[in-house]
C-alpha cells in the first residue's frame, strides 16, 4: 500500500515526534497508565515511525513516501491507534497527562488521513467507514467542547 504524506511543515511533524515521545517514555516508565497493555513490541513499531519521519525532517518542509505499508498490519494498527487515542484523551481530560500541542495534531490527522486514504484505495476499508472513523477521531477540541459544556 501507498503511503504519501506533505507538503507539510517539519514544525509540525516535530511537535508529533516529540509529543508521541514524551508519551512513550510515560508509558515506559509506568507514569501513564492505560486501562490495557502497551506491548514492547507496540513501543518499538512507534519508535521506527518517529525515526522514519524525523529523518525526513531536515528541510522546512516535510513529504514522506513509502509502497511498503502492509495494508492488512495497517488496519490492525489503525483500530489499536484509536483505542490509545482515546485513552490517552481520557487520560487528558482527567489531568493524567499532557494534551497534544495543536501543531503535533495537526501532523497526526495528516497521518490518519493519508493512512484511511490508503486503506481505502487498498479497498481493506470501504470510504464510509474510513469517514465515520475520521470523523470520531479522539482530538483536543473534543476537550474544548465538554469543557464549555461543564460551566
Amino acid at each position: 500500500m501507498r503511503l504519501e504524506l506533505g507538503p507539510l511543515p517539519s514544525a509540525c511533524v516535530i511537535a508529533w515526534i516529540e509529543d508521541v515521545n514524551a508519551v512513550l517514555e510515560d508509558v515506559e516508565s509506568g507514569r501513564t497508565n492505560f486501562p490495557f497493555v502497551v506491548t514492547p513490541e507496540s513501543i518499538a513499531t512507534t519508535r521506527r515511525l518517529l525515526l522514519s519521519c524525523y529523518m525526513r525532517c531536515d528541510d522546512v518542509v516535510f513529504h514522506w513516501s513509502t509502497m511498503h505499508v502492509d495494508p492488512d498490519v495497517a488496519v490492525v494498527q489503525l483500530h489499536y491507534w484509536l483505542t490509545l487515542a482515546r485513552a490517552y484523551l481520557d487520560l487528558v481530560e482527567r489531568g493524567a497527562a499532557n494534551p497534544m500541542r495543536h501543531e503535533a495534531e495537526a501532523f497526526a490527522d495528516a497521518l490518519l488521513r493519508a493512512l484511511l486514504d490508503g486503506l481505502v484505495e487498498a479497498e481493506r476499508l470501504d470510504a464510509e467507514r474510513a469517514e465515520r472513523t475520521w470523523d470520531a477521531w479522539p482530538r483536543n477540541r473534543q476537550l474544548d467542547r465538554s469543557a464549555s459544556k461543564n460551566r
